[in-house]
C-alpha cells in the first residue's frame, strides 16, 4: 500500500482540486459535514453548482490510518416517487437522463466497467454502496446524518466481485449478497422493484496510508501521481454530463 504526502482527506482533496481546477474547467472542493472540516468526507467536484448529485466526484475520507481515495457516484430517486411526491423532481433528488449514474450502470452491464477498473496498477480496488430509504423524500436531504444506511463491500479482483462486508438494515441491498461480477450488480440494482424510493451512493475507491506528522517520504506519492492512478476513471467524474 502506498503512502500519500497528504496527512488527511481535507489536504489530499484540496491538492487534488488545485491541480484540476482551471478557468475552462472549473471544479469544487466541498466537506460533507462543513463544521468539521478535518474530521469528515471530502469531495472535489467538477462543478460550481450545489448540489451537484449528478456528477461523479472524487472522494477522500480517513479510515484509521489509511485515506480513502476515489470517486462516487450518486443514484437519485425514481419517476414512482415523483408520482406519489411531485417535490422530488423540483428539488434536484430525481435521477434524470443526464445523471453519470445511467452511465455507471450502462458501464457495468457491459464489459466497460470490467475493462476500466482492470486498467488501475494499484490495488485493493474496493467497490461500495450505500442505501437509504426516505420516508417522505419529498423531505429527503442526502447530506443529513441518517439514522438507518445500509451497506455492502466489495473487492474487485480478476475482473470479478469478492464480497466483503454487509451491513444490514432495511434490506435494501440483500439481492447483492451473491453477485459476482459488476453486470449481475447492476442488474440487481436496476429490477429491484424498490429502487426508485433508495438513494444510492457508488464508491470505488483505493486506500493509500496517510503521511505521518511533520515526515515526509521520499516514495511518497503526490496529488499529480494519484490523480494519474485514478486516469481511467475520468470519464465517470462527469465533466460531459
Amino acid at each position: 500500500m502506498k503512502r500519500l504526502q497528504y496527512i488527511g482527506q481535507r489536504s489530499t482533496a484540496r491538492q487534488v482540486y488545485e491541480l484540476l481546477n482551471s478557468p475552462s474547467t472549473r471544479y469544487s472542493p466541498r466537506p460533507w459535514n462543513q463544521f468539521k472540516p478535518d474530521d469528515t468526507l471530502w469531495w472535489v467536484i467538477p462543478s460550481t453548482e450545489w448540489p451537484a448529485y449528478k456528477y461523479g466526484k472524487y472522494v477522500f475520507w480517513r479510515d484509521g490510518e489509511k485515506i480513502q481515495c476515489g470517486l462516487v457516484i450518486e443514484k437519485g430517486f425514481g419517476t414512482t416517487v415523483q408520482a406519489v411526491f411531485p417535490s422530488v423532481k423540483a428539488r434536484g433528488l430525481m435521477t434524470e437522463q443526464d445523471w453519470m449514474w445511467n452511465k455507471m450502470i450502462k458501464d457495468m452491464q457491459s464489459e466497460t466497467a470490467k475493462q476500466i477498473l482492470g486498467s488501475i496498477q494499484e490495488s485493493p480496488i474496493c467497490i461500495s454502496i450505500n442505501a437509504s430509504l426516505a420516508q417522505d423524500p419529498s423531505d429527503y436531504d442526502p447530506f443529513a446524518e441518517k439514522k438507518k444506511i445500509e451497506n455492502i463491500e466489495f473487492e474487485f479482483i480478476d475482473g470479478g466481485l469478492n464480497l466483503l462486508n454487509y451491513d444490514f438494515s432495511d434490506g435494501s441491498m440483500e439481492m447483492l449478497q451473491t453477485v459476482k461480477s459488476l453486470s449481475e450488480m447492476a442488474e440487481a440494482l436496476t429490477i429491484n422493484p424498490a429502487s426508485d424510493w433508495i438513494w444510492y451512493d457508488l464508491y470505488i475507491t483505493i486506500p493509500f496510508k496517510r503521511a505521518e506528522e511533520n515526515k515526509l517520504e521520499t516514495d511518497s506519492i503526490d496529488a499529480n501521481q494519484l490523480l494519474h492512478i485514478f486516469e481511467p476513471l475520468e470519464q465517470w467524474i462527469g465533466l460531459n454530463v
